[in-house]
């Protein structure tokens, strides 16, 4: 069977089938229920992308801190 990953980027996902939260590193497969995820790849994809933008904000934050 096939289900997909609920939830907010970074919260705590959840199966579409069985509704039990999933372990916070996530795999292809539901913990629980053992179905795929179909959506478990764009997931990561936008979780990464997420992390960069927030990574970029940082690093200009601290390069603009230290002009004297």
């Amino acid at each position: 069977m096939i289900a997909k990953l609920k939830g907010p980027i970074f919260g705590p996902y959840y199966c579409s089938n069985c509704r039990i939260k999933q372990p916070d590193e996530l795999k292809s497969n539901c913990a629980f229920c053992g179905n795929w995820f179909s959506n478990y790849e764009d997931i990561l994809i936008a979780e990464d992308a997420e992390r960069f933008i927030i990574n970029m904000k940082e690093s200009e934050k601290r390069n603009e801190s230290n002009i004297s």
